[in-house]
């Protein structure tokens, strides 16, 4: 009897307590995350097919631009303008006109055709160009050849400025093909590589919860590729570095890695937007040293964090010495971080460097760059050369030394090149220095010994230490060039 009573007061209470209650205390939860995975989702397909798109098109642009602005020849040169203004302006007034442009028209069109075989290897035409056969009936053979001259000079000094304008459409085809790959990779990170973790999400809410700390809604993405997280909150006060700590300490103890906060910024009015990424294995201590031959050095320099914890450090140098060589490098690194930041790897990003100097320019100002990029997470190492002098890595007691052949950037639109790659960890160096510190009159060997030396003599100095212990021992040396060097130890975080 009492368990028929007990299951009718069960039944009686399904049915009467409103079903908005079962939604919000029971299986509402669930319903929400199923209903938010849903969401996100739609929205990375959607996103998926919008970058696809938006790739493709680029690819395609690139590729009729390529097909569309083929450079001509001297070759294709077209006779019949040249034929046209002879017959007119040369051969009009003359009694044989109609002999030489009628029934000899043939033997006509083979001479100029001669003579402008001539012209394409010689670059002028002379009276010694011409048949005897033409010249004996000829009476203008001189202004005709006057004539012919100008005419294939014209031609010449057209066809020029057609094939630049046709080389810069081609340049624009490989920046577009560049931007392409980059929209392929962005898809690829959103779509595909970044997930959000739902489970942990919930369990992160729970756990500020029990924790009192005034946080509206947390969201976990996970990186696929590395297995690393990031974490955006919406709290509703800004930054102080009593909730920081408390944050940072909850959720590394949750997620059971390093967490930090990245960042803070205001939504709206009462509701702030917290970043938190996984804390970096590596730190970098960097010094940068640098004198010029004039009073401005045609060399510059950059060091800063990229996004995904890497770590970039680069020398450029200009065309020669003093203030224009040093507006020349100083263009290129700001092209150069706004590449990188946008989200190109080392080559794409020296490639469409290359591209945009060559558009901006007329191939007679470049710049070297030499680019060192550390990824702080796992200590992976990347070496990206264009002209520049050696870089040197110092890596549990061994040097390496990586040097590279190939052309600066913005000189020649086809070119290549390389990106070595290596490893550092907690106590390693790399040194970055321009031409001007190994252009010395006892020549590159004997100053790569020195800096050797240095390096395995000075293991426990500063990077500031170290950038003036190398600066002064080569600096006696008979520098010609302006002199820089950067010098980087890696630390534990």
């Amino acid at each position: 009897v009492w368990e028929l009573a007990s299951l009718c007061g069960a039944g009686l209470c399904f049915i009467w307590v409103p079903g908005k209650l079962y939604e919000r205390f029971l299986w509402g939860r669930t319903l929400q995350e199923e209903a938010g995975a849903g969401e996100v989702r739609t929205m990375q397909q959607h996103m998926s097919r919008m970058l696809s798109r938006s790739s493709a098109a680029m690819e395609e642009l690139g590729t009729v631009l390529r097909e569309s602005n083929r450079e001509k020849s001297l070759n294709s040169l077209d006779t019949g303008r040249i034929l046209e203004d002879l017959s007119e302006r040369v051969c009009g007034s003359c009694e044989y006109h109609s002999s030489c442009w009628g029934e000899r028209f043939s033997e006509t069109y083979e001479t100029i055709g001669a003579i402008m075989e001539a012209a394409r290897y010689k670059g002028i035409i002379e009276k010694k160009d011409i048949p005897l056969f033409f010249l004996n009936r000829c009476n203008n053979s001189e202004e005709f050849i006057k004539r012919t001259n100008r005419h294939y000079e014209l031609y010449r000094l057209n066809l020029s400025w057609e094939n630049r304008m046709r080389r810069g459409a081609q340049i624009a085809a490989e920046e577009l093909g560049c931007m392409a790959g980059m929209l392929q990779n962005l898809r690829n990170y959103l779509c595909t590589q970044l997930e959000l973790d739902q489970n942990m999400s919930r369990r992160l809410q729970e756990e500020l919860a029990r924790g009192n700390l005034p946080v509206q809604r947390s969201q976990v993405l996970k990186d696929l590729k590395t297995g690393r997280y990031t974490l955006n909150m919406q709290i509703g006060t800004g930054y102080n570095k009593k909730l920081k700590v408390q944050l940072e300490s909850r959720v590394s103890a949750l997620l059971g890695i390093p967490i930090q906060v990245t960042d803070s910024r205001m939504i709206r009015q009462g509701l702030w937007d917290w970043k938190m990424e996984e804390t970096c294995r590596l730190r970098v201590d960097g010094c940068i040293l640098s004198k010029g031959v004039e009073i401005v050095s045609g060399d510059s320099t950059w060091m800063g964090q990229l996004p995904g914890g890497r770590y970039v450090a680069a020398i450029s140098d200009g065309m020669g010495v003093g203030e224009r060589a040093g507006g020349e490098s100083e263009r290129a690194l700001r092209l150069l971080r706004l590449i990188l930041n946008a989200g190109a790897e080392e080559a794409e990003a020296i490639r469409l460097l290359n591209s945009m100097l060559l558009l901006s320019g007329d191939g007679e100002h470049f710049s070297t760059i030499d680019m060192a990029v550390m990824n702080l997470y796992t200590g992976s190492v990347h070496i990206a050369k264009a002209g520049s002098a050696a870089t040197i890595l110092k890596r549990q007691g061994r040097i390496q030394i990586y040097r590279s052949d190939n052309v600066p950037v913005g000189i020649i639109e086809k070119a290549e090149w390389e990106v070595f790659q290596d490893q550092a960890d907690e106590g390693d160096w790399i040194i970055l220095a321009s031409d001007g510190v190994f252009d010395q009159r006892e020549g590159c060997e004997a100053v790569e010994r020195r800096i050797r030396q240095v390096l395995l003599e000075e293991a426990g100095a500063t990077s500031r230490q170290m950038a003036r212990r190398i600066f002064d021992s080569v600096r006696g040396c008979g520098a010609r060039d302006d002199m820089t060097v950067i010098a980087m130890k890696i630390g534990r975080k």
